[in-house]
């Protein structure tokens, strides 16, 4: 009896701890305007509320600078979805106009373009595994 309670056991605890290996994911910005400011980067699961910010499972930034900048995010191989902004004037969120449309530049992985309304995390998601372990948004307004 308490062989197969100990198998299971191991069994639990080496199914959780392959569930949880993280891997290095590159993601490229590529097309700021503006060098110097705050670039945001939001990382959804299908689970999420995708591409509300604050719905995101993990977050990232980095001074945006001339040319494409770089971040790596550790993260379990699985399927994702990618929100990134420029904070042109500084103030820790994405400026929208009246029909809440960005005012500053944005950018979605698989550099998905909306034409009306806010994406669907399908438009948007890629799977990140080790033969694709890089993805390149390019910010437009």
């Amino acid at each position: 009896m308490k062989i197969p309670f100990l198998m299971c056991l191991t069994l639990f605890s080496l199914g959780s701890s392959l569930q949880t290996e993280v891997h290095k994911l590159h993601i490229i910005v590529t097309g700021a305007k503006e060098s110097g400011k705050t670039v945001y980067v939001a990382v959804f699961r299908p689970e999420d509320s995708f591409p509300k910010e604050e719905g995101a499972w993990k977050h990232g930034q980095f001074v945006s600078g001339a040319g494409e900048e770089v971040l790596d995010m550790e993260l379990s191989y699985g399927d994702y979805a990618i929100a990134v902004y420029l904070d042109e004037n500084g103030n820790g969120k994405l400026d929208k106009n009246v029909i809440g449309y960005p005012r500053e530049q944005f950018g979605f992985s698989n550099n998905f373009r909306p034409k009306t309304g806010a994406p669907r995390f399908k438009n948007c998601r890629f799977v990140f595994s080790e033969t694709n372990a890089t993805v390149t948004i390019r910010l437009s307004k």
